[in-house]
C-alpha cells in the first residue's frame, strides 16, 4: 500500500514538473485519494452473502487523464484502486483473514465546465473491466480467488485553482457491476448463484489534485 501511494505521488510530481503555459488548457491528469464504502446488495466474498460485511469499507486511489474534445466535452481513461481487509469467523469457528482487491480501467466520456476563473465542474461516466482478488489465510491454508468482470462508473468532481495550472478538487463517484463466479487456486472455477454472486456497489469520497495543460 505504501509503494501505492508513492507512485501516485511520484506520478503527480512528475506532472507538475511538465507544466507550461498555454492559451487553453486541453489535457488533464488527476490523482485521487479517499474512502470506498460498499453499499446495497454488495458482496466481495468468497465464504457466502453471510460475510460480506466483513468488505464493507475501504482504502480507494485513482488517477485519470482526459482531453477537451470542444468547449465542454471531453474523453479520457480511469484507473481505479480498491482495498478492504475482512478478518472474520466462519460459522464452524474457523478464523478468516484476507484481503480484497478491485483493480478497475475503463474509458470515459462527459463535460468540464468552467463556473468561474478558478473554480470548474466535472461529470464523467464510463464503463470498463475490473480485476478483482481475494486472498488470505482459512484455516491455517492460503488461499486466492480472482475474477474479471465488467463494470460501470460515474464521477462527479469541484477543482479550484490554487496555482497556475494546478488544482486542488473534491469529488464522489459511483461504480457497479457483478459477476456470477470465480476462479480458484487450486479448485478451478466456483460458480455462484442468488445472493451469493459477486456484485459490486461502491460510492468512493476523494481528494484530487490535479494538472491542466
Amino acid at each position: 500500500m505504501r509503494k501505492f501511494r508513492l507512485l501516485l505521488a511520484l506520478f503527480f510530481l512528475s506532472l507538475c514538473m511538465t507544466v507550461h503555459s498555454q492559451e487553453q488548457e486541453r489535457f488533464s491528469f488527476s490523482v485521487s485519494a479517499g474512502k470506498g464504502n460498499l453499499f446495497g446488495k454488495s458482496n466481495l466474498s468468497v465464504m457466502g452473502c453471510e460475510y460480506r460485511s466483513a468488505y464493507d469499507k475501504g482504502f480507494d486511489a485513482n488517477m485519470k487523464a482526459a482531453y477537451l474534445v470542444n468547449r465542454i466535452f471531453q474523453i479520457g481513461v480511469k484507473y481505479d484502486f480498491f482495498q478492504s481487509a475482512g478478518d472474520f469467523t466462519l460459522s464452524n469457528g474457523s478464523m478468516v483473514v484476507s484481503d480484497a482487491e478491485l483493480n478497475y480501467i475503463a474509458p470515459q466520456v462527459g463535460i468540464r465546465k468552467n463556473i468561474t476563473n478558478k473554480l470548474l465542474c466535472e461529470f464523467m461516466v464510463g464503463a470498463g473491466y475490473v480485476h478483482y482478488k481475494n486472498s488470505g489465510e482459512y484455516g491455517g491454508n492460503e488461499y486466492k480467488a480472482t475474477k474479471g468482470f465488467c463494470a460501470s462508473n460515474f464521477d462527479a468532481s469541484f477543482f479550484y485553482r490554487i496555482y497556475n495550472h494546478v488544482y486542488l478538487g473534491i469529488g464522489a463517484s459511483f461504480m457497479g457491476g457483478n459477476a456470477s463466479s470465480f476462479d480458484m487456486d487450486g479448485a478451478g472455477t466456483v460458480d455462484l448463484e442468488g445472493r451469493d454472486k459477486l456484485k459490486l456497489r461502491k460510492g468512493d469520497v476523494f481528494v484530487t489534485v490535479r494538472c491542466q495543460l
